[in-house]
């Protein structure tokens, strides 16, 4: 007798539509090239996924927004804990490569991060 295959599958690799940014202990943050506006950052672990909306109000920084994906499992909560970190620690240059990759139409770079944030 066969199992019954779950109601939903997440691959773990990266697809055509997403441009990593970081890679922090396992967690994986991207950008999706189908969901620019608002600006939306992605983590994933696993096959856990959740995104981060980050809010401007008249231009500046107004505050972060992690939000589930329906169908897909959220996040542990320390991966929720590292993606914010993450997305606070570097948002000015998380906001740069935003900007240049749907603005300017540039390439953005890919880092993964070794040392534990403070």
């Amino acid at each position: 007798m066969t199992k019954p295959l779950p109601k939903f599958m997440v691959v773990a690799l990266v697809l055509p539509s997403e441009k990593p940014i970081f890679e922090y202990f396992g967690l994986e943050i991207y950008i999706d090239v189908n969901d620019h506006l608002p600006l939306v950052f992605y983590g994933r672990s696993a096959n856990n996924i959740s995104k981060i909306i980050v809010h401007l109000d008249n231009g500046l920084f107004s505050h972060l927004e992690m939000i589930s994906i329906d169908g897909i499992p959220e996040l542990e909560e320390g991966d929720k804990e590292n993606f914010l970190k993450m997305i606070n620690c570097n948002l000015t240059e998380i906001i740069k490569f935003w900007i240049d990759f749907f603005v300017y139409k540039k390439s953005i770079p890919f880092e993964k991060i070794l040392k534990p944030l403070s």
